[in-house]
């Protein structure tokens, strides 16, 4: 009898939720706010539906998104709380500096990283913690400590002399990264943490990197993940973990323990004196904005780890696309060792000489459309309902105060409207046509976003695209070696940054370039 009990009250729990459900399928399907807003019915059930094409088929979502566009419309509903927009001319109405624009918490818990900027979803909250760092990586800020991007940029060029000299296979794709970590801990910490010396440039620890995309992914449908994997300690993880990710932990450590010999050395009647601080870790905990429980060890390391990581493979992997395109056409080469040439000699470069060149900025341009910051799409929710005009339609819709509302820059930089034929690499297109068709190209170019969160290391970015490409065509021929194709610097699915198709790298032969 008692078990005839039990199978009864479990049936009924089943039964319960079951019709749970049911009523939450209804409700989504016919009541919700978002019900009358075009696409798929399955999208409109249930987060899976994207959690089918993240988790199964490995970041693929976005890309799935530009295909429902094409079949239900500019604006679409690719979530039971989630609307995403593919309409350029509506990009500076999302992403502004005026109003208050949270971000969609439901992408931002996956990170797993709580007290970080980047990952604050509430608006007044992130102004508080951004304000501090602002000026630290503002443009003026990045000319000033131009050296200490520059000493990266003389170890790399004399890297590859030696690789030059010894006609050994460089792998420019991790001593890329390499670079851009060296410049980045410099920069930000005080201290570079020499991947450039490692003798395969620290490799397991860009793939490491590379490889986060899958647990972002994984946890932002599996929501408890992240926070689970946050309560193991590091020693205990490193002890199961592969070589790749035991190289990203001892980075982690390197980053912990220079963070902590900051913060024991930081004093903040010596800091007034100065307008320049050393590190970004001196600015957090000099800010009179942030209250005492801002500025502990644990908050201020996840705040310069995300600074830090967001600088390393989002520009390396600029670099590489660009480096690819530009040494794959032997015209496009051609044009830009002319443009350099006509400069001084390259001991007197500095980044704001080279931002004056036409087509060297014409060719970053071109790299950062194909490989801009971010893959993924940034939701922002505000207050106040939204009205969205199509351009091509007349119906108006009205997008709901407190909806997570989505644009992804990838797919409107490959809109082939105002990129025709968007997916070759052509920087003539940046200099071609008048001033007004030029100012419409960069109208709707959003590689570091817009708005009030838009990419805070983008002058640093900048800068070290500008001297590493022009170091590097200036005084270095490449040949590709090793199986190194076009796949190998090809977008092929959303790593949160872009992730490409093919596995191979970037390798090669280093020349000193001839006369």
């Amino acid at each position: 009898m008692a078990s005839l009990e039990t199978i009864s009250r479990i049936g009924l729990l089943i039964a319960i939720w079951i019709s749970f459900k049911a009523l939450v399928i209804v409700y989504r399907l016919f009541f919700h706010p978002l019900a009358k807003f075009p696409g798929p019915k399955l999208a409109a059930v249930t987060t899976w539906y994207e959690g089918y094409y993240d988790v199964y088929l490995r970041g693929q979502y976005e890309f799935k998104i530009r295909d429902l566009h094409k079949e239900y419309g500019p604006i679409i509903r690719i979530s039971p709380n989630e609307l995403h927009i593919h309409d350029p001319s509506f990009f500076n109405e999302l992403y502004r500096q005026e109003g208050r624009w949270d971000k969609y918490e439901f992408s931002m818990q996956a990170f797993a990283l709580p007290g970080a900027a980047v990952f604050t979803a509430d608006h007044d909250i992130h102004k508080r913690r951004r304000t501090p760092l602002n000026p630290f990586l503002a443009k003026p800020a990045v000319n000033k400590r131009m050296d200490l991007i520059q000493g990266k940029m003389d170890k790399f060029r004399a890297l590859l002399d030696g690789y030059a000299s010894s006609q050994s296979v460089l792998h420019l794709g991790n001593a890329y990264s390499a670079l851009t970590i060296d410049i980045a801990t410099v920069f930000i910490m005080g201290a570079g943490f020499d991947s450039l010396s490692h003798p395969n440039f620290n490799a397991g620890m860009t793939r490491a990197l590379q490889g986060a995309g899958d647990l972002w992914r994984t946890s932002k449908h599996i929501t408890f993940l992240g926070h689970l994997m946050r309560l193991v300690p590091l020693k205990y993880v490193a002890k199961f973990a592969d070589p790749d990710v035991q190289a990203y932990l001892g980075f982690m450590e390197k980053q912990e323990n220079r963070t902590k010999e900051i913060m024991d050395n930081f004093e903040l009647e010596k800091h007034k004196l100065s307008d320049d601080p050393p590190t970004l870790v001196d600015s957090i905990l000099a800010a009179p904005s942030l209250p005492p429980a801002e500025k502990k060890l644990q908050r201020v390391l996840n705040e310069v780890s995300t600074v830090t990581g967001a600088g390393f493979e989002t520009t390396a992997q600029a670099m590489r696309k660009i480096t690819y395109h530009v040494y794959a056409d032997r015209a496009v080469l051609a044009r830009l060792r002319s443009e350099l040439d006509a400069l001084s000699p390259t001991a007197d470069w500095n980044s704001t000489q080279l931002m004056q060149l036409p087509y060297l900025t014409a060719v970053l341009k071109e790299g950062l459309r194909l490989a801009p910051g971010l893959a993924s799409r940034m939701e922002r929710l505000t207050d106040h309902p939204i009205t969205y005009q199509g351009k091509k339609s007349s119906k108006s819709w009205t997008i709901p105060a407190r909806t997570a509302v989505g644009m992804t820059v990838l797919l409107m930089h490959l809109d082939e409207e105002i990129f025709p034929d968007p997916e070759r690499y052509r920087p003539e297109r940046w200099l071609e046509g008048d001033e007004e068709h030029r100012r419409y190209l960069e109208k709707n170019f959003a590689p570091f976003s817009r708005g009030t969160r838009m990419c805070l290391g983008m002058h640093l970015a900048w800068a070290e695209l500008y001297l590493t490409l022009a170091m590097i065509t200036s005084q270095f021929d490449l040949e590709f070696t090793g199986g190194t194709g076009a796949e190998d610097v090809e977008w092929g699915f959303d790593n949160f940054t872009v992730g490409v198709k093919g596995k191979n790298g970037i390798k090669v032969l280093v020349k000193k370039r001839q006369s």
